[in-house]
């Protein structure tokens, strides 16, 4: 199909021609003749680089062009929802497409109080949208449009029970347009009937997939993952034979890595743990070096420095500025964010030829490569120790494979090195199915409230009807379409007879409302909601709660640790102990050997504080990185200190300040002013990795860590010292400048200290 054939406008298929979409592929032609286009809700399963990001832009244009209401496009990551805020932007430049707004909404869950800012198409992660729903449900209404990107992460037991309830919520509105996309899922029709949409459902690859096994120096490749030609016509991988790899380091990550790059390809290895993608990078600069092969020394040197000036020199920054120069680099969560960023870049321009990486790469950006190996099957779980990866990460690691415009075949290599997981149970199988994690008890809790505090007068019967109607509830029902044969109480009616099957559809929608049930009594008995006669109402509490974006569970924990603290004493610290605790702080490192003494010290160097309430002690690293984080320390002394980048500290910093100022709320509601107003200080503190006689300081805009320090130094120790100083004396300081500190006069005038600091 043509993109004039569509149905668009003459000039947005101008526009779209122009960009290199002249002639759709498989899927995208196959949506549209779902009706993507007519407002039918649609769910497309279709490999990577399959065009599903083309579906959603003619979805968007599709609905834009008839004026009707606003879009959603739902993004499980914030780097993933900032790559496409780039893509779809250029919507705005269309001809016909004037005064279209797109906006991106990624903040902190609970700053949702300030009203969204107006957008026809408005890119949020699937956290910020459920936010935005709790704050202001008749938002939703206003929607007539929702795209769910990886709408496979429905079963992720960590974040999929919150996409569950936002999909729930629309599926509710027949007017409102679901627009679903994975590269993964086996169990798609489950899905579409879930959400009354229409399924897509292909194998179609721009570049074909061959995906191989490695062992002995021997590459065995297999084709059971079928490739198509633009016609729709089944074609196999370019690799069918079998072939030797050249054995040089010893390690076979590394020589399938340089096979590849040899034959002019660029290569990801897909390493267990960070210290792993580390090491194959050295190892593979190494090779890259003494083979002589290709690469743009002079540039990367440049991409080098970069990253030296604008990165802290941790030991970790400096070994990766080295790599980078050699033509190879590792990437993983410890990175800074302008790591992450320059490394992908160089590795999309193919600068960088070989690039290691911890699995959670395949969850991001997009970054696809010749041949990608899979260094191991197996994974580390807290609870279950060692266990062999599911078939559907394998897909999402494999998917990176084959780059378009450049490579005319793809290849994802297993290695044999563990007789713990059967790889053949991986290569060319179909992914485990999607199953619903709203069912569990922290995730009813959590969506229970919410949908109490979004809906007026709701009653029992209601709620239950609401999560009967989710993918859970009609999963442990059975509900589903035979053809699908999933879903935790299916069974056939035919193998079982239809009288038995009822039954038990009929059992399991009785523990959906036990589980309801019992949720509603758990919420009741902790002052989270109240029954007024036959409906429910959330309490001032309850409310505040669920707008704060916290667990019921963590709630429950802060209000009852309040009457615990000692009056008399600060209580920094023991905060500190508490939200390094919580679920929702991350990440959460082990403890090591060195570091019990380290945080015994840290307790008998502050007397003046309550550390007899700091029972749960020793849990993690997060309190050790947090307290050399407010007390100035540098990036570089937390890593050699306590072993925490500064990636891993971005995301401390974050989910600690969001559960210091959720304390502060709940203490404040509970009537500990005192502690609420300790709270306040020490928010600031983390978000700006400040000693405590700073914290009046950043109050202002564009005062952070450094230039509060050095307004301290020269005897700026406050608000109102600010407000006397002259803006001559205040441009004198360093770091400060004539602008900043005509800044600082404007921001005085419009509010007094006094006002500021309250």
């Amino acid at each position: 199909m043509k993109i004039a054939d569509t149905g668009l406008l003459e000039s947005t298929t101008r526009y779209l021609e122009s960009r290199g979409y002249a002639r759709l592929y498989p899927p995208q032609a196959d949506s549209i003749k779902a009706g993507l286009l007519k407002g039918r809700s649609v769910i497309v399963s279709a490999p990577t680089a399959s065009g599903k990001t083309l579906i959603a832009m003619m979805a968007m244009l599709g609905h834009l062009e008839s004026r009707r209401r606003s879009i959603i496009y739902l993004s499980p990551l914030r780097a993933l929802a900032a790559e496409k805020y780039s893509e779809f932007k250029e919507i705005e430049s269309i001809p016909g497409m004037e005064g279209v707004r797109v906006r991106i909404s990624t903040g902190d869950y609970d700053a949702t109080e300030r009203p969204l800012e107006p957008g026809d198409i408005i890119i949020m992660t699937n956290e910020k949208a459920d936010a935005a729903i709790r704050h202001s449900p008749c938002w939703a209404d206003g929607v007539g449009l929702i795209i769910a990107d990886e709408i496979h992460l429905l079963g992720d037991p960590y974040r999929g029970a919150v996409l569950e309830m936002i999909l729930s919520r629309f599926r509710r509105m027949n007017d409102t347009q679901i627009v679903g996309l994975s590269a993964t899922i086996s169990n798609g029709s489950e899905i579409a009937r879930w959400l009354n949409a229409d399924l897509v459902s292909s194998q179609w690859r721009p570049v074909p997939l061959s995906e191989g096994i490695y062992s002995d120096g021997r590459l065995s490749w297999h084709t059971h993952g079928a490739s198509f030609d633009s016609m729709g016509r089944r074609k196999k991988g370019r690799r069918d034979a079998d072939r030797e790899i050249l054995q040089v380091t010893g390690d076979p990550s590394i020589d399938l890595a340089i096979d590849s790059v040899r034959e002019g390809g660029q290569s990801i290895i897909f390493a267990q743990t960070r210290r792993s993608a580390a090491s194959f990078a050295v190892k593979s600069s190494r090779i890259i070096g003494k083979a002589k092969l290709e690469y743009d020394a002079d540039h990367l040197k440049e991409v080098s420095r970069d990253i030296l000036t604008q990165n802290e020199n941790t030991r970790m920054v400096l070994k990766l500025a080295e790599l980078v120069g050699k033509g190879a680099a590792f990437h993983h969560a410890g990175l800074s964010s302008h790591c992450r960023e320059v490394v992908e870049r160089e590795f999309r321009s193919g600068n960088i030829k070989v690039l290691s990486a911890t699995p959670t790469l395949a969850a991001g950006v997009n970054m696809p490569a010749r041949r990608v190996i899979i260094s191991s099957l197996t994974r580390y779980d807290a609870i279950e120790g060692s266990t062999c990866i599911s078939v559907m990460e394998y897909k999402q690691l494999a998917g990176r494979a084959g780059r378009p415009q450049y490579d005319d075949h793809g290849e994802a290599v297993l290695i044999e090195n563990s007789r713990m997981c059967d790889l053949s149970m991986y290569v060319g199988m179909e992914p485990e199915p999607v199953e619903s994690q709203i069912v569990s008890r922290d995730a009813l809790s959590v969506h229970v409230l919410s949908l109490i505090v979004t809906t007026a007068r709701i009653t029992e019967e209601d709620i239950i009807t609401f999560f009967e109607e989710t993918l859970g509830g009609m999963q442990q029902a059975g509900i589903m379409d035979a053809e699908a044969g999933f879903g935790a109480g299916y069974e056939d009616p035919v193998l079982r007879g239809a009288e038995h099957n009822m039954q038990y559809r009929q059992a399991y929608a009785v523990r959906m409302r036990d589980r309801v049930t019992a949720t509603l009594e758990f919420l009741e008995k902790d002052d989270f909601i109240r029954r007024n006669g036959a409906t429910y109402a959330a309490t001032r509490f309850g409310r505040a709660v669920s707008l704060l974006y916290i667990r019921p569970e963590t709630a429950t924990t802060f209000r009852r640790s309040f009457g615990e603290f000692a009056p008399e004493l600060r209580h920094s610290l023991s905060i500190l102990d508490l939200i390094t605790v919580c679920n929702e702080f991350i990440p959460k490192p082990k403890m090591r050997r060195d570091d019990y003494d380290l945080y015994d010290t840290i307790l008998s160097e502050h007397p003046e504080e309550d550390t007899e309430t700091m029972a749960l002690r020793y849990h993690n690293r997060g309190f050790l990185a947090l307290y050399y984080w407010i007390a100035e320390a540098t990036d570089s002394t937390i890593s050699d200190l306590v072993g925490v980048e500064s990636g891993d500290m971005h995301r401390m910093t974050e989910s600690a300040a969001w559960l210091v100022h959720s304390m502060s709320v709940i203490a404040r509601l509970c009537g500990f002013a005192e502690l609420a107003a300790e709270c306040d200080i020490l928010h600031r503190r983390i978000r700006h990795g400040i000693r405590e006689e700073l914290a009046e300081l950043v109050l202002l805009k564009g005062i952070g860590r450094v230039r509060a320090r050095s307004l301290f130094k020269h005897g700026i120790k406050g608000l109102g010292d600010l407000a006397s100083a002259p803006v001559k004396d205040l441009a004198r300081i360093e770091k400060i400048g004539r602008q900043v500190a005509e800044e600082i006069k404007a921001q005085l005038a419009t509010h007094r200290p006094e006002e500021m600091t309250q």
